[in-house]
């Protein structure tokens, strides 16, 4: 969802600081995972709700939130590039016919972004799926992603489980590819 409003705005709009947010959907590439896992947790280590801080480390929402943010740049790129792709006089005829923004969007913007969408979004999954660094600062006993068990299956000379932890990887990985291909596919 933030990815398309940049979209819309830093494409569509045309707004002066589209630089600055293409920049800023960009941001969480530039600090490196270990860096950003290090602020996340401090961030979310205090409970100060009038200023929109919660404490969410050692909980189960600490994981996702960190992926989420830290794999924004891949769906942000994916769906930059499909606005870009996008011929503006669809929106324009649908404005014609009578169609609010809103109603555009939903009706004829969105479905033609959908490969995108899930292009950006199968990138973006594979990737947190398989992700070490950032899980490793953020993780507890409770919450352990699948990269962290092959490591630990490693550590204790378990080749086997690791290594069926890994085929499960691939497999997840390639069942998401598949989807979001269908996904394409669907639109073309």
């Amino acid at each position: 969802a933030f990815a398309i409003a940049v979209g819309l705005l830093a494409v569509r709009r045309k707004v002066r600081t589209r630089g600055l947010l293409e920049g800023l959907l960009a941001l969480p590439w530039a600090v490196p995972g270990t860096v950003f896992a290090i602020a996340l947790a401090t961030a979310f280590s205090v409970n100060a709700p009038w200023m929109g801080r919660f404490v969410l480390v050692g909980t189960a929402v600490i994981l996702p939130l960190a992926y989420l943010v830290r794999n924004l740049p891949i769906t942000g790129r994916a769906i930059l590039a499909g606005f870009r792709q996008l011929d503006p006089t669809l929106e324009e005829a649908a404005a014609s016919l009578g169609a609010g923004r809103r109603r555009t969007l939903v009706r004829v913007t969105l479905p033609l972004l959908r490969p995108a969408i899930a292009a950006g979004a199968s990138l973006a999954f594979v990737t947190a799926l398989g992700d070490f660094v950032t899980s490793i600062l953020l993780y507890t006993f409770e919450t352990r992603p699948i990269s962290l068990e092959i490591l630990g299956s490693l550590r204790q000379s378990d080749v086997g489980v690791a290594a069926a932890y890994g085929v499960l990887l691939m497999a997840v990985s390639a069942v998401v590819f598949v989807i979001a291909g269908d996904a394409r596919m669907a639109v073309a």
